[in-house]
């Protein structure tokens, strides 16, 4: 779904000839945990594919190198909300990690 993204939106830019413009991602990913129902809400699906897709330069063969910044590195454990909300990022507000992940930052 990322690819296919970033693919309509570089499209887009070029067909209203924007064609210099740089496509920069400064905010994605998926909740690694939530409540019962939230039944895709789960480690399998958070955001470490998308680090290890962009850290793996495989972009889209329309656009090949995409940036992509993290937007928090730690949780928000007193964030107001579905506990969805609360878990979107690297790390718990005890510093340990929410997933493992090799990657040099």
């Amino acid at each position: 779904m990322f690819d296919a993204q970033i693919v309509e939106h570089y499209f887009a830019l070029m067909t209203l000839n924007f064609r210099t413009l740089k496509i920069m991602v400064t905010e994605s990913g998926c909740p690694s945990k939530g409540l019962a129902k939230e039944t895709s809400v789960n480690p399998d699906n958070a955001q470490k594919y998308l680090i290890r897709h962009v850290l793996n330069n495989t972009g889209t063969p329309a656009k090949p190198e995409i940036d992509v910044y993290i937007f928090s590195l730690f949780n928000e454990n007193r964030k107001p909300g579905l506990e969805s909300e609360r878990n979107w990022v690297l790390f718990y507000p005890d510093m340990t990690s929410v997933y493992n992940l090799d990657m040099i930052v």
